[in-house]
Formats: C-alpha cells, sequence, structure tokens
C-alpha cells in the first residue's frame, strides 16, 4: 500500500453544452433544426435519451473496485475515495468543471479497478428543457413546443406507486426550467414498484450499471410505504427532501479500469451527458392531446470515468 495525495476533481465534460433549448440527441430522432420529431404511438408510450443538461446530487459515498460489487458485499470488497453521511451536493452541467467532493490525502492501494460504486443521499434533481417539432402537452394547462422542468416539483400518480417529474409545455420564450425531482411511495390500490435494478446495460448510455434503493446503512432495500396516497404535486418541499430518506446506490462498470501504480498522485473524475437524459412521451386514455403528453423529463445518473495521473 502506497500513501499519495488525492484529490478528487473532474475535468470538463466530453460534450456540448446544451443551450437553453436545444437538444443534442442521443436516441432521439431530431429534424433539420434540432428538435425532437419522435412521438408516442395512439394507446401507448415512448421514450428517447438526449443528453441531459444539468443535474444536482448529493453524494454520501464513491468507491472504487477490483470487481464487480452486489449489495450486500461493496461495503468490504471495494476502497473507499469519499464517505460523509450529511452528504456533499454537486451540480453537473455538461462542459463545465465542477469539484466533486474529497477527504483530503488517503491511503489507496496500487492494482486496478473496474467498477464505481455512488451512494447518493435523496434524489437526481434535474434541470431541463427540450423542443419539439410540434406542440406538446406537459402536465399543466398550456401546450407548446418547449417542455422544461418545474422546480422544486414532486408529482406521483395517484393510486400507484409510480411517479414522473413536472414538466412544462409552452412557448420557447416563455421557458425557465429549474431543478425538478421524482419519486414514489406505495399507496392503497396500487402496485408495487421494484426498487431494485440488477446489472444490466442502461438504455440510454449503454453502461453497465445496477441500482437500488436502500435504507441509511446503505446495504438494506427500503420498502416505505403508506396509508394514504397524494393525489397531485407539492412545491413546497424544497431541494429533494424526503422523509425517510432513501439513499440511492450505484453501481457502473467502468469503460476504462482505474490503475493505480506507485506514481500515481492524483485521481480525475468525468462524466458523459450523452444519452443520460430522458423523454417520456404518452398517448393513451389520461392524454387526450393530439400531439402527445410529456409525462417525464429528467436525467438520469450519467456515465462517470476515473483517470489515475
Amino acid at each position: 500500500m502506497r500513501i499519495f495525495a488525492v484529490f478528487l476533481f473532474a475535468t470538463s465534460s466530453f460534450w456540448v453544452t446544451n443551450q437553453a433549448i436545444a437538444t443534442h440527441a442521443s436516441s432521439c430522432s431530431l429534424n433539420a433544426d434540432g428538435e425532437i420529431t419522435d412521438s408516442a404511438p395512439s394507446g401507448g408510450n415512448t421514450y428517447c435519451f438526449p443528453d441531459f443538461q444539468e443535474a444536482r446530487v448529493t453524494f454520501t459515498k464513491i468507491l472504487v473496485c477490483p470487481s464487480e460489487p452486489t449489495r450486500t458485499d461493496y461495503l468490504t470488497k471495494c476502497l473507499p475515495l469519499f464517505e460523509n453521511d450529511a452528504g456533499a451536493k454537486v451540480t453537473l452541467s455538461s462542459a463545465v468543471d465542477f469539484p466533486m467532493p474529497s477527504n483530503g490525502p488517503m491511503s489507496v492501494s496500487t492494482g486496478t479497478y473496474t467498477h464505481l460504486v455512488m451512494v447518493i443521499n435523496g434524489f437526481i434533481e434535474s434541470k431541463f428543457s427540450v423542443t419539439f417539432d410540434s406542440a406538446r402537452k406537459g402536465s399543466g394547462s398550456t401546450d407548446g413546443t418547449t417542455c422544461y422542468t418545474e422546480g422544486n416539483e414532486e408529482v406521483w400518480k395517484s393510486g400507484f406507486n409510480f411517479a414522473h417529474t413536472n414538466v412544462i409545455c409552452d412557448a420557447a420564450a416563455n421557458a425557465n426550467p429549474g431543478f425538478s425531482f421524482e419519486y414514489s411511495l406505495y399507496c392503497p390500490g396500487g402496485t408495487n414498484r421494484t426498487n431494485t435494478k440488477d446489472w444490466t446495460a442502461d438504455p440510454g448510455t449503454g453502461a453497465e450499471r445496477a441500482s437500488y434503493w436502500v435504507e441509511n446503512d446503505g446495504v438494506t432495500l427500503q420498502n416505505y410505504s403508506s396509508s394514504t396516497c397524494p393525489s397531485g404535486p407539492l412545491s413546497s418541499v424544497g431541494e429533494a427532501t424526503f422523509q425517510p430518506a432513501p439513499k440511492h446506490l450505484n453501481f457502473q462498470k467502468l469503460a476504462v479500469p482505474l490503475v493505480i501504480t506507485p506514481s500515481t498522485s492524483t485521481i480525475e473524475f468525468s462524466f458523459d451527458s450523452s444519452g443520460a437524459g430522458l423523454v417520456k412521451q404518452t398517448k393513451n386514455g389520461t392524454c387526450s392531446f393530439s400531439g402527445g403528453c410529456v409525462t417525464a423529463l429528467r436525467s438520469k445518473a450519467p456515465e462517470f470515468s476515473i483517470v489515475a495521473r
């Protein structure tokens, strides 16, 4: 084991900053003006995955692992680079340097690390805006070609353990996206939502991931339920606070393994925003608007890279 100073920080992202209402699509179909042309089929849903624009994440743990971790063994198998129960909030913006949380100098074993673990306190908060080739309906009373997240909103789908972010659709000149988030809880008459996602390829980025909602110990699966079901959005919650506060445990297989040698002095983080956004459109019994309704507009966990120097 070699002791060296580790400075956790991020290099610039690899992707161009998205403008306020621009869409740089990863899987979304675009016309010559850069507008999304994907639309939901009658009686169904459609998803596409653009580059996300901005997200706020509160990290409580960042670890690297020499082999694939599991929910029950990652705390003993993996090496912690950062730990803070209170969490450190980081804003992720495409093509902008951002400070990552740091413990200062630490002892790190030389070797090769193939997987990354991130424990997030609460939820990923998203600031997002996209344009379409024709008007869409959001959760509000207006419709328009520009759809964006409404700040500090949480939305439940009444009767189900399911939720979507609050989306406003309006004219481009009126777009004013803010940070929003989503969560779900068990409501009477609803169905249990699986709070685990074992290793699979992410549909937006192609990264190999696994994720779980866990209790504060970081291991026990969360199973929160409620005897009453909220019927709509609440805007007084602030920045993604929720009791009992869930932790989101995220595993990622590194596309390029992290190699620590005796000469390593720093570790750099960067993220790839390509395909890390999600747009869901619906046209069914709850949406009669001719162009379809946008029911979700949010960022997913971006794909992180780690480089030792």
